[in-house]
């Protein structure tokens, strides 16, 4: 009887998720493993979402705020925990209406908008199920961009949406990972009644001035870098005291590779 109770419960509300205009945020944390420090990198976003469109920015930018604001938290400026809010954030705005995704990433120091477009993934959904944090979910995997990919997702919450770029599964995404382990996405808060501002679904007005270039475009400046970056470690620098060195500034890989 106990069984019969909770998969009533569970189908209402997939009914009144499927019917309603849903609005509501979802925290994903990213582990990143890729050698470069001694121990994992961690980092924390907020999905906003409402309708056909969401945005996701790191999770220590709140969603009521304007530019210049300050608040607590690391950042580039500031004295002790008090930091200004970056001019520039990161983030990734998707329109399932149009099939378009906006972002920015960046070179170096500089970040860039960039255009890319929804429909990238052409999962494969298998029979295997786990319970991951009370969710039902179901494995899928993907080839994208040079790396293979395990997503797990529930059609518990009817959402085709994802951490990053990833999206159209039958279900939200609850984790996500490579095979090499080295990029993992894992779902870790989810609130369908958050009461944020419905103008954070934008992409933000430090972008506004910008003109999008197409991943393919980015990816061509990022591998031109790179070999620049290569070059010049190879030039032998001569210090005052008749020592030597090499400089170059190193590049964060890309979790996507084409």
């Amino acid at each position: 009887m106990k069984k019969i109770i909770l998969y009533l419960v569970i189908a209402l509300f997939k009914i009144g998720l499927a019917s309603a205009q849903i609005k509501g945020t979802i925290n994903y944390k990213l582990t990143i493993n890729d050698g470069a420090l001694l121990k994992p990198r961690i980092e924390n976003f907020t999905l906003y979402f409402f309708k056909s469109s969401s945005i996701e920015l790191p999770s220590n930018v709140p969603s009521q705020i304007t530019e210049g604001d300050i608040i607590e938290g690391e950042g580039n400026k500031g004295e002790g925990n008090k930091v200004y809010i970056i001019s520039r954030p990161t983030f990734v705005y998707k329109n399932f209406s149009d099939g378009n995704l906006l972002l920015s990433d960046q070179i170096g120091f500089k970040r860039y908008l960039i255009k890319d477009t929804l429909l990238n993934f052409k999962w494969v959904i298998s029979k295997e199920k786990s319970k991951i944090l009370n969710f039902n979910c179901t494995k899928a995997t993907v080839n994208f961009r040079g790396r293979k990919y395990v997503a797990w997702y529930t059609d518990d919450v009817p959402l085709q949406n994802g951490p990053w770029k990833f999206c159209g599964l039958p279900g939200l995404i609850v984790k996500i990972y490579d095979d090499k382990a080295i990029y993992t996405y894992e779902l870790n808060g989810i609130n369908l009644k958050d009461d944020f501002r419905y103008n954070i679904l934008k992409v933000p007005n430090a972008y506004s001035k910008d003109k999008a270039i197409s991943h393919s475009r980015f990816m061509s400046m990022y591998k031109k870098k790179l070999e620049e970056n290569v070059k010049l470690s190879k030039v032998v620098l001569t210090g005052k005291n008749g020592g030597s060195s090499t400089s170059s500034m190193i590049l964060p890989q890309k979790i996507e590779r084409l």
